[in-house]
């Protein structure tokens, strides 16, 4: 039985300044992936060609025109000539497999001559899947430990304070004269103030939160303590 395999080919941006290349261009690619249909018996249905973007994530647009014909099953499988034109992460490549693995699609990278349809093929997608959940556990651990450390040390975590000071002082200034956190945003949107990310609207809680990182609000309530009987 012929399978329907789709190409799919991809070129940086930083190599799309050298179209000379036979590593990573577009035609080179392509003819690797024809000579393969060729000894395969393949018939292949071309993805739009990724030419200028990059592999460090998934999201691009041929790769997910792809992924939709494969998932509608109009397809065998994906090849590609080689694996970092599908993706430079292992994290990625294992989500991609997995994805393969649950819609019943193959993978191929000729470069590694990993073909998920074969016996050999998957052996080295479950080892690519088990060192993907490696990294993300160990990452994880290593975070963990990092913050737990951080806080040992009396580093203060959380988000950093990108408001200028001189409108943090305005800020504690307004609030101290007893404004309410409603009355301060509106005054510094009034004033054109603009936010720490640049933008034009400031709100009740981005004064909060302001306040919060900066030493605390003055005028924040704090729940009345029931008195304790005496005798």
């Amino acid at each position: 039985m012929t399978r329907t395999m789709l190409a799919y080919v991809r070129r940086s941006k930083k190599n799309r300044k050298r179209p000379d290349d036979p590593a990573y261009g577009i035609e080179a690619q392509r003819t690797i992936i024809e000579r393969a249909a060729d000894a395969n018996g393949w018939r292949l249905v071309w993805a739009p060609a990724d030419d200028g973007a990059t592999g460090a994530h998934t999201r691009r647009a041929g790769l997910t025109w792809a992924l939709d014909q494969l998932a509608a099953g109009h397809a065998d499988g994906l090849v590609v000539a080689k694996l970092n034109r599908l993706s430079r992460s292992v994290a990625d490549f294992a989500e991609v497999l997995r994805v393969a693995k649950k819609q019943r699609w193959s993978v191929v990278a000729l470069d590694l001559g990993i073909d998920t349809s074969t016996v050999n093929g998957r052996l080295v997608s479950n080892i690519v899947m088990s060192v993907a959940e490696w990294e993300r556990e160990i990452i994880s651990q290593r975070t963990v430990e990092a913050l737990a450390e951080a806080k040992e040390s009396g580093v203060k975590l959380g988000r950093p304070i990108l408001v200028p000071k001189p409108v943090i002082r305005r800020i504690r200034r307004l609030r101290s004269s007893g404004r309410t956190l409603r009355a301060i945003a509106d005054q510094l949107n009034a004033d054109q103030v603009p936010t720490a990310h640049g933008g034009d609207r400031w709100h009740s809680s981005t004064i909060r939160g302001v306040l919060s990182r900066s030493g605390g609000d003055p005028h924040a309530r704090t729940r009345p303590t029931t008195p304790v009987p005496v005798g």
